[in-house]
Order: C-alpha cells, then structure tokens, then sequence
C-alpha cells in the first residue's frame, strides 16, 4: 500500500477472506449509512476510489499488493479505461478537475466534495445533481454534458 493510503487507513481492522476462486482480499465491517445495516467495505475499492461500475485488475494479479501503480481500473466488459480529457487539473466542465492524488476525475462545489469518478462527463453529471440541491434554480449547470452525448 502507498504510504498516503496507509496514513488514512490504517486505523481501521481489516482481514483477510477469500472469494469462491480462492483470490483473497483485504476488507471490514462497516454500516451503510442508508440502510443502517452492515457491510463488507473493500480495501482495494477504497484505495482505487472505482465504484461498482467498473472493475479492478492488479498487474501482479495480487489482490493484496494495494499499490496504486499495481491497480488497473477496467470497464465491466474488462477494457483498460482510456483517460479523456486534460489531465493538468483542468476540466472542460464546471467544478470538476483531476484529482492527481486518486488518479480519478473530482468532482467539487464550494469546497465539499462530491465524489471521484473514472470520466469527466460522470463526474459533471454529479456536479450537476449536486449545484441543483444546493443551489436550485440559479445554479450554474454544466449544459455541455447533455451536449456530449447527441
């Protein structure tokens, strides 16, 4: 694991179990804050930031081995994800810019997080969904995504 992840992660107990194919992976208990019901939280899901949309591959094929330089972010159908977009920090949409530290498009309003996401265009979508809660009808919206896609 990378010395930064190790730093924000380390107070947390994690074992390790193995799946049905006998791959094992570090993962904890944790309380889903929607459901209020617990769950297993993944290691390597939280280091790479992917969501259930995407899957993860390790160069090494060791599962245990979380350095971000060992993980390869794949689509389901286990296509390496291209990179699109700049990737000095600028995005062509509002309130999203690359996130170095995760390798993952953030993104951001007035300084709260909104998430990190594997595309910029998934990443303006949750801008979007965002800046209309917080700020409802005056809220300045990235009009290009639905533009991206016609």
């Amino acid at each position: 694991m990378d010395d930064d992840a190790y730093d924000w992660l380390h107070h947390w107990n994690w074992s390790v179990t193995k799946n049905k194919y006998g791959t094992k992976y570090a993962r904890r208990l944790g309380t889903n804050p929607t459901r209020q019901k617990s769950q297993f939280i993944y290691l390597h899901k939280v280091v790479s930031g992917i969501s259930r949309n995407y899957n993860l591959h390790f160069r090494d094929g060791n599962p245990l081995n979380m350095q971000r330089a060992n993980m390869k972010i794949c689509n389901l159908r286990n296509e390496p994800v291209r990179w699109w977009g700049s990737h000095g920090g600028i995005s062509r949409f509002i309130g999203v810019e690359w996130d170095r530290y995760y390798g993952l498009w953030k993104a951001h309003i007035k300084g709260l997080i909104v998430g990190h996401y594997v595309g910029e265009i998934e990443a303006a979508e949750a801008y979007n969904i965002k800046a209309a809660e917080v700020f409802g009808g005056s809220a300045e919206m990235n009009s290009t995504v639905m533009k991206v896609y016609e």
